[in-house]
This record gives C-alpha cells, structure tokens and sequence, in this order.
C-alpha cells in the first residue's frame, strides 16, 4: 500500500450490543531491510488479527452512523467488487459463516485490493466493510424476492437464523431476510443514515412477526441493524 494502513483508520464509536472480536494489537514494526520469507499459516491467521484490530479497536471516538463513518465502507465495497469481477461474493463472511472474523476479506484489503483502502482517511468497522460489499453485490444483481415469503421447510429456514446462544443481531437480520426478503432489500436500497433507512428498517420489523420484534432494537446502531439485514439478505439469497 502506499500508505501505512495505521493512518488510514481513523475513529468510531462501536454500537452497544454488537460484539467486538478481537485484541488491542500492538503497532506493526518497521518492515524496513530485506523482504520477509513467505509467511506461515500461523503468521497469516496473526496478520488477520493485528489487521481486525486495526479496523475494531481504532474506532472509539466517532459516531458510527456519521455521514464519513457510513460512506468509507461502501467506498472501499464498490472498489472491491468491481476489481473482484464477479468473485466478491467469496469475500463476504460474518456469523454464521465459515469465516466469522473476515479473514478473507482482511487478507484481501492487505493484498490485492490494498488500493481499495488507499483514499479512505476515516474509521473502519470490519463489520460494516463487509455489509457494505454483500450491499454492493445486491446492487449490482437485484434479488427477485417478495416483499414476504411463505416458508415451506422452518426447520431448515430456524438452521439459518439461530444460533445456540440464543437470536443475535446478526441472527433477526437473517430472520427479516427469511420471512420478508422485499422488505429487506428496500433497506439496502435507501441512502445510509437517512429518514427513508428509518422508516425501512422500522417497517421490516414491524411487518416480520416471525422474528420476535415488533421495532429494531434500541440498543444497536442503525448502521449494524442494516449492516444485518444486508448479510442476512445476501447469504440467504445465494444460499447453496
């Protein structure tokens, strides 16, 4: 990269309620001198984790749902899935996925699209990155979806949206995608931090009974109940 990636994470507060994952890391040394030998897959798995959190832990003093804070995700998602040129779906990880820390997604940022986070001077939440490229790749191929499905298998539907520690954030944003996947789309198609996000979030809990809320929860930042919903919508849209 051109520039240090310390410098490019700037700061935001995470939402209550949703989970932080990783370590304060410390800085990374000088990599001055010779290059390095081929690393590890042990060394890999540890460069993920300095680079989680390096993205989680510097963002504590910026309101995650400012204007900066909301389009440096989906700034860095429109690079990647253009570069990626229909591949940027493997990339897309989080709860309930075989890679729930970005592991992928890191060592793509670190890598071969180290480009794509080269101009972007604020804040990042791994979790909102991540969302905002399952976002970028629903814009690019639209879901035909209903504004509410009728589930004929709920065993395997429930497989898909709860976790054994109980429903989490990440889990009603697969439920809303379930039961009411139109209405879940309109969440991704309104502008971040907008009236119209409100109003589609507030109407996709109200209308989804089958999740158990009747309004989007208090305690989560608004930009990790759509960050949610646009995962939630995306994996269930291209489940296998």
């Amino acid at each position: 990269m051109k520039s240090s990636l310390c410098t490019l994470l700037g700061a935001a507060i995470l939402a209550t309620g949703f989970p932080a994952n990783a370590q304060v890391a410390p800085p990374n040394p000088d990599r001055g001198g010779p290059p390095p030998p081929p690393p590890s897959g042990e060394d890999i798995g540890r460069r993920n984790d300095d680079f989680w959190a390096r993205y989680d832990t510097q963002l504590r003093m910026k309101d995650v749902n400012s204007p900066e804070s909301r389009a440096g995700p989906a700034a860095v998602a429109r690079c990647v899935v253009s570069k990626a040129k229909g591949k940027a779906g493997t990339l897309v990880g989080g709860a309930f996925t075989d890679d729930p820390k970005y592991g992928e997604l890191m060592s793509a940022l670190q890598n071969k699209y180290s480009r794509c986070v080269d101009t972007v001077a604020v804040g990042l939440s791994m979790d909102l990155v991540n969302a905002a490229v399952a976002e970028e790749l629903l814009r690019v191929e639209p879901p035909a979806v209903p504004e509410r499905a009728t589930i004929a298998d709920v065993a395997a539907a429930k497989a898909f949206y709860v976790e054994t520690k109980g429903l989490t954030i990440e889990g009603i944003g697969r439920c809303l995608a379930v039961y009411s996947p139109g209405l879940a789309y309109r969440v991704v198609q309104t502008p971040p931090a907008s009236p119209e996000e409100s109003a589609a979030l507030a109407a996709v809990f109200a209308k989804t009974p089958e999740c158990g809320r009747s309004a989007p929860p208090a305690g989560i930042a608004p930009a990790y109940q759509r960050a949610a919903v646009a995962t939630g919508l995306y994996h269930w849209t291209h489940r296998g």
